[in-house]
């Protein structure tokens, strides 16, 4: 565990919110042991190691790296702007600082997942309707359905967070803030009318239908909402947790292997909502053509 107060920087810059972390005297909780530890015995009638998933697992992490790599890389660029300012650069330096600028985040978002929707080669990746025909083949086969075995993390954790961020929040791993469910959907209509629904006709797609012998995982879906565990989304719950971010590719091989079926448009892709932002490119490329 870490200290929360070794990231007062990162959340003085409003990167990470307090609400976001689980804290227990002080400490941040991240691995599962700790959990267990702390958190195994409130859990009567669910699985605490499943929980631990949900709550923490390795979305926690990833949001506090991320958070910190975007911290320290404004940090160094503020002291090399304060640096530079005292030497007057030759207009060849110069010159190329601008092609670098250009240059360097399209190079980046083909490799990093933490620049998944941010665009890079395919331009900025817009809010809007949900395009079903630009789903990468994971997404896809988890809409179709997904037997028993895998059914619970392919909709809780994978379809739950792609679904919402692609209709909703598409750049949120080239973003430098938080965001919650209602700065983009304030009165919760496209959640309740569009994200929710293809969630719940997912699972109802399963084999045996997830909800029939698996009621609480409505709760576990408004949980990755960002909403606490409840069975429907409020506006005043928003906040209880944390707004799951997009598994990577690397963890859907690892964790849903069933359902990784890379085809063309996965090449040289770390997360589901790029390869959703390259075939929405691509379609609408087509579309006008």
């Amino acid at each position: 565990s870490i200290k929360w107060s070794s990231l007062k920087d990162v959340i003085a810059s409003k990167k990470l919110k307090l609400s976001e972390l689980l804290i227990q005297n002080g400490d941040i909780i991240l691995q599962q042991d700790e959990f267990l530890d702390n958190y195994a015995e409130e859990f009567s009638d669910r699985s605490p190691d499943r929980m631990y998933n949900i709550l923490v697992g390795d979305s926690v992490k990833e949001l506090i790296l991320s958070r910190l790599i975007m911290q320290k890389t404004e940090e160094y660029i503020s002291r090399i702007k304060e640096m530079s300012a005292r030497v007057e650069m030759h207009p060849e330096i110069v010159k190329l600082s601008e092609e670098l600028k250009e240059f360097i985040p399209e190079e980046i978002s083909k490799y990093n997942q933490y620049y998944a929707g941010s665009g890079g080669i395919y331009g900025t990746v817009q809010a809007g309707k949900l395009i079903p025909e630009a789903f990468p083949p994971c997404i896809e086969n988890t809409v179709n359905g997904v037997s028993s075995g895998g059914r619970n993390d392919a909709i809780v954790l994978l379809l739950t967070s792609f679904a919402s961020y692609a209709r909703l929040y598409p750049r949120i791993f080239a973003s430098d803030e938080s965001i919650k469910v209602s700065d983009v959907d304030p009165d919760l209509s496209i959640t309740q009318n569009e994200i929710l629904p293809l969630i719940f006709d997912a699972a109802d797609n399963c084999t045996p239908p997830l909800f029939e012998d698996q009621p609480q995982e409505k709760v576990n879906i408004i949980s990755k909402l960002g909403f606490g565990m409840h069975s429907e989304i409020d506006i005043n719950h928003e906040g209880e947790t944390t707004w799951y971010t997009p598994m990577s590719c690397e963890k859907i091989k690892i964790h849903l292997p069933q359902l990784c079926k890379p085809d063309g448009s996965c090449k040289g892709i770390n997360n589901p909502l790029s390869c959703y932002g390259r075939k929405k490119f691509q379609l609408d490329k087509q579309a006008k053509e």
